[in-house]
This record gives structure tokens, sequence and C-alpha cells, in this order.
């Protein structure tokens, strides 16, 4: 009868456990020593709760024990015979109870790890996407173009797509003549535009980008609205140098295909010249609006922080939209 009565106890815990598929696994489990198998559903989960469980009904059971030990030893009324069943009761209950607790703190003093559960397969890799998303490249200063190319030649009527990508905190639109749909702040770190070019014209669309502590950006695109048949390319080209103002003479010659200046002595002379094109206008740190296609300027770096800042030029064929854009010159201003 007491195997029967054991093997009816371990099928009752082992209950929950194995009627969840029936239930759709909406039975809610009580939690033992924090452990909570709704957040921990593995077989490291399970078995902990498990572990702590029966640590609690063993504990359970020798207080019933003592309990009713108790009882029958006070309703004895003085027979040696039911006192000693009940002593005997009341000290196999604390026998068990001392093994029980003296298992666990055992096992805590030898090595606090062996009651700590852990899985025994490896570790699942990290996802590729995640490596590739740390080894991404950093976003640039400022990138602006519509659709894919720098310039659109479209006619009354067609759309055009803005798109731009900075890594400053704010930037906003501006154009000439003005467009009411490019104008004010956008959405950063990137973001797209769909404008409805209905007016013939051509158009200068400026984005300009800020953040503290660093220069102010530029980066412009143009779109020719004409409902007149697009002309042949002209293939616009542009020369930019930079010159130091005191000699006259041009400094070192191109970096990697950019001109790096180390030698200010506090004013840098920039100077350009195109081909194909009816006028120019600066990017990044050089402000030139509406520059002719050939001349110079004179700009004062004594007061620009410390590190790298960067020169373009942009210049503007007005008949076909065409543009060409100049490398970077990179001013480098240290101690």
């Amino acid at each position: 009868m007491k195997k029967f009565s054991l093997l009816f106890f371990a099928l009752g815990l082992f209950l929950p456990l194995t009627s969840t598929a029936s239930l759709k696994l909406n039975l809610s489990y009580p939690k033992f020593g924090g452990i909570d198998l709704e957040n921990n559903p593995g077989l490291q989960g399970i078995v902990l709760w498990i572990y702590i469980f029966m640590i609690g009904i063993a504990g359970l059971a020798a207080f019933l024990m003592i309990v009713w030990g108790g009882i029958q030893w006070l309703s004895s009324a003085g027979n040696p015979a039911q006192i000693g069943d009940a002593k005997d009761k009341i000290q196999k209950a604390l026998l068990g109870l001392l093994l029980i607790l003296s298992s666990v703190l055992i096992l805590n003093l030898i090595n606090p790890e062996l009651t700590n559960l852990q899985s025994p397969w490896l570790p699942a890799p990290k996802p590729v996407a995640s490596q590739a998303q740390n080894n991404a490249a950093p976003l640039p200063d400022i990138l602006f173009r519509v659709g894919s190319a720098q310039n659109a030649s479209v006619k009354p009527g067609e759309d055009v797509t803005l798109i731009w990508v900075s890594s400053y905190s704010s930037c906003s639109g501006e154009s000439d003549p003005p467009l009411s749909e490019w104008q004010g702040p956008v959405s950063l770190p990137s973001g797209s535009k769909l404008l409805t070019m209905t007016e013939e014209g051509f158009y200068r669309l400026i984005l300009t980008c800020f953040k503290v502590g660093s220069p102010i950006i530029e980066e412009m695109v143009t779109i020719r609205v004409s409902s007149a048949p697009p002309l042949p390319p002209v293939n616009p080209a542009v020369e930019f140098r930079a010159y130091n103002p005191a000699t006259g003479n041009p400094y070192a010659s191109p970096i990697d295909g950019k001109d790096v200046v180390k030698d200010t002595n506090g004013f840098i002379k920039f100077a350009w010249s195109s081909t194909g094109a009816h006028e120019c206008d600066g990017e990044k740190e050089f402000f030139l609006v509406n520059g002719p296609p050939m001349g110079e300027k004179l700009v004062d770096i004594s007061s620009l922080a410390w590190g790298d800042h960067r020169y373009r030029i942009r210049c503007t064929n007005r008949d076909t939209g065409e543009t060409v854009r100049s490398d970077d010159i990179i001013v480098e201003i240290s101690k």
C-alpha cells in the first residue's frame, strides 16, 4: 500500500508538467525560491523548480509529522505505547528536517556553484546580423541626393525624390527659388521626401546641418524643370585648390586625392576654375552662393576648433542641370 501511495504522490508532482500540451500551456505554476516557470520554461528552470519544490514539500511533511506527534503525545493520557510512538514520529521528522537542511548547507559550503544549475550545452553563436551591425560603417556627416544623383532634369508635373543622411544632431532644408515642400527641419539620421515639380525653373535645394561643438555644414542638389527637350550633356569639370596667401604658392600636393593643409598662418586662399558650368556654390564648410565659374576667396581660419575641417565646391550648368563636385580640401588645425 505504501508503494502505491508513493507512486501516486510522484505522479502528482509531474502531472502539471505532463498536462501542459492538452491545456495549451495555460496553467499558471506557483513560484518557488524565486523560480517562475513562465519566465524559465527550459529544462534548467524545470529541474530547479522541482528541486526547490521537493525541498519545500519535505519541510512541510516534517512539520506536519511534528505536529501530529505532538497531538498524539498530548492525547495519549499517559499511555506509554502512544507516547513512545509519538516521540518516534517527532524524532524521525526532526531527523529528516535536519538531513534536508544539512544537505543544502553542505553543498553551499563546499561550492555554491553546485546549487546553481547550468545548461550542459554550448552557448548559441551570436547572430550574424548583430556582428554585421557592430562592423557597420559610421554615418557620414552629410549626404544629400536627388534620386541617386547630384542633380535632376524633369518636366513640369513630374516627381523627384530627395534622399539624405547625416550624423549631425539637426538639419534643415531651404531652396532657391523657395519651395514650401522643402523648408524647415528634416528627420534624422536619414530620410526621404517626394516632391512634385510644377513650375518651370532652375532650383537649388540646400541641406544645412548643425551639431554642438562642430562647424555648420551644407550640401546642395539642383533640379531643372523644363518642358523643352533636354540638351546634350556638357560634362562640366572643376579644379579646386588651396593657396598660402602670404606666398601665393599652393599647399602640399593631394594625399589620396584630397588636399591636406597643415601650414595655415590664420588665412587660406581658395581658388577654383570650372569648364562647362555657369555658377559655383560652396559645400561643407566653404560658404559660397551663386559664385562665378572661376574665382578665389580668402577664408579666416584663426578661430576654428582643433581637428579636421572640410571644404568643397560644386559647379552647375544651368541649361542641362548637370553638376560636378570637387574633392574635399581638408584643413587640419592643430596646436
